[in-house]
This record gives structure tokens, C-alpha cells and sequence, in this order.
């Protein structure tokens, strides 16, 4: 019993995971470069995995099931600092609009667009089977053709049912085609 405890008190466990293009980000020098209008379905990597909406990424809140009928996100620069993003229905009618300010909602940085990252507490809501730390960073840009490019990372660490140490670690990278 003894042998058993300290097995799962020193054993951890690790998850990583990535998946997507691999096709590397341009450098991009000014917002203006980012205007244009983008699918707003993500390539496909793997067929059997669920398709990836650039609306859900831009607009995470919501309702899942309103970015299936999002075809396009047209992307306009109204301020040296503000991007106008708008999601537009196959016919090009406007379902959602809105304005994302460097500083506020984003930073350049090395070319691309780092959406503020989030670090929050794990295991304070009911429910939730690990205490611990997760972070998520998103950083969205343009690939070297030219198209669309999102890479999310999120990890967790913590400790599972207060037993076993865990750490998981995943990455998406993610290519929307460049209509225009």
C-alpha cells in the first residue's frame, strides 16, 4: 500500500498534442497588411476532425453553432490601431461586427497579432476535476502565401482528483485562405 501511494504521488502525467499547418508566418509590418476578406472555415488538417471557425476564434462567446453559417470574415483597417472585422452569410450580409484596438485587445508583436493571453485558476468552479493553472495564447497573422494563420496554444498543470500530477499541453496551428 505503501509502494502504491508513493507511485502516485511521484508519478506525472503529460499530454501534448499538435496538430495543423505548418506553413510559417510572414512578418508582418503594419496592420494594413492583414485587411482583406478570409474564409471563415479553417483548411482542413485531419477530415475527421471538427472543422475550426475563424468567428469562434475572434467572437470565443458565442453560440457554437452560429459560426457554421458565418462564410466569410472581412477584415478592414479604420485607424492606425483599429481592425473592423465582420462577419458576413454567404449572400455577403453582415452577421456580426466589431472593432479590435491594439492595446486593447491585441499587441504586434514579432510580426504578428498576439490576442492578450489568459491565465486563469482551475478546479474553482463545481465540477472540475483538476486544481491547477491553465494559460491560453492565441496569435494570429498571415502565413508566407499570403492566407489567414492562427496558432493556439493552451497547457494546464496541475494535480487530478487531488491524486495525480498532470500537465497537458496542446497546440492548433490553423490556415484560413485569403479570398481578396
Amino acid at each position: 500500500m505503501v509502494l502504491l501511494s508513493c507511485v502516485l504521488c511521484f508519478q506525472a502525467c503529460i499530454s501534448i498534442q499538435k496538430n495543423g499547418d505548418s506553413t510559417a508566418y510572414a512578418r508582418t509590418q503594419s496592420l494594413s497588411e492583414l485587411v482583406g476578406l478570409y474564409k471563415n472555415r479553417s483548411e482542413p488538417a485531419n477530415p475527421q476532425v471538427a472543422p475550426r471557425y475563424l468567428s469562434a476564434i475572434l467572437w470565443p462567446d458565442e453560440n457554437p453553432d452560429s459560426h457554421a453559417t458565418i462564410e466569410t470574415v472581412k477584415v478592414s483597417l479604420v485607424k492606425n490601431d483599429t481592425l473592423e472585422v465582420v462577419a458576413q452569410s454567404a449572400t455577403g450580409s453582415e452577421i456580426k461586427a466589431a472593432s479590435f484596438v491594439r492595446g486593447q485587445h491585441f499587441e504586434l508583436r514579432n510580426g504578428q497579432l498576439e490576442i492578450l493571453s489568459k491565465t486563469r485558476v482551475a478546479g474553482i468552479q463545481s465540477g472540475e476535476p483538476m486544481v491547477g493553472i491553465s494559460t491560453q495564447r492565441t496569435v494570429l497573422g498571415l502565413d508566407t502565401q499570403g492566407n489567414g494563420k492562427v496558432q493556439q496554444k493552451a497547457s494546464a498543470t496541475g494535480m487530478v482528483f487531488m491524486v495525480m500530477p498532470v500537465h497537458l499541453d496542446q497546440e492548433a496551428n490553423l490556415r484560413f485562405i485569403k479570398l481578396q
